[in-house]
């Protein structure tokens, strides 16, 4: 248990690098999220931080179920919002993790991954298949 974990903090760790190097390297780029009306200015890099390390736990933790390929390429899909809530609320009650098949993340992951998918931009693709088992 303790050696996953701290392989996954490694991994995690590894991506969070390389897409800061990268997002760097980029210059100015359109950001890939919209930011809630109650984020000011003096917030944003926070919130750019934490959107930066849900996506890199959704490639972690979700994406071989919940990606999909369309046209050759990974898409990320929309959720819905009651999609969205129900994944919340299975992973924050561990009675229903098991059943689910679902990894074990921490709360703050949780809402880090949540912040992700709520406020990055569309895909056009949506939720529509149910996660493997």
């Amino acid at each position: 248990m303790q050696r996953t974990r701290t392989t996954k903090a490694i991994c995690t760790i590894s991506v969070l690098t390389v897409m800061l190097a990268l997002q760097q390297c980029a210059g100015k780029k359109e950001v890939p999220f919209t930011y809630p009306k109650v984020v000011t200015a003096e917030m944003r890099p926070a919130f750019d931080e934490q959107f930066q390390r849900g996506h890199a736990l959704y490639e972690i933790n979700c994406s071989g179920c919940h990606t999909q390929v369309v046209n050759g390429k990974k898409v990320i899909p929309d959720f819905t919002r009651d999609q969205l809530i129900g994944y919340m609320l299975r992973m924050r009650y561990p009675s229903h993790r098991k059943p689910l098949h679902e990894t074990f993340i921490s709360r703050q992951e949780l809402m880090d991954v949540e912040l992700f998918l709520k406020h990055r931009k569309p895909s056009g693709c949506s939720m529509t298949t149910p996660p493997k088992p």
